[in-house]
């Protein structure tokens, strides 16, 4: 199989996978009973396993197809994250005119206290 065929394959079931977790992981990481927390997990995991079922999934896919579910959690939750580190170094910069490393805890607190 080739990258382009097992990705054509590949790339619709990891967004199958994600809105199967997005749909109905995010109650069981709200949910503080264990057994239901439990229930929940496996109700997600058994709907994951019927589609490699279905389609007839090698373990190499599922593995790959498990790769590109979590890049497409990291990556964008990355670079947002990377943006908002950008931003607080530029408004310590702009707020005390020198970065972060150069900050004294009395300049800190001077601005706390204002």
């Amino acid at each position: 199989m080739t990258t382009e065929q097992r990705d054509a394959k590949c790339v619709p079931i990891a967004e199958k996978v994600l809105d199967l977790i997005a749909k109905n992981k995010m109650k069981e990481l709200l949910e503080t009973d264990i057994e239901k927390r439990a229930k929940d997990c496996y109700e997600v995991q058994k709907q994951i396993l019927e589609l490699y079922l279905k389609e007839e999934m090698t373990m190499g896919e599922i593995f790959y197809v498990k790769n590109l579910v979590l890049s497409l959690i990291d990556t964008p939750l990355t670079f947002v994250n990377e943006s908002l580190s950008t931003s607080w170094d530029n408004t310590i910069v702009k707020l005390f005119g020198k970065e972060e490393k150069e900050i004294t805890l009395k300049e800190i607190q001077d601005i706390l206290t204002k």
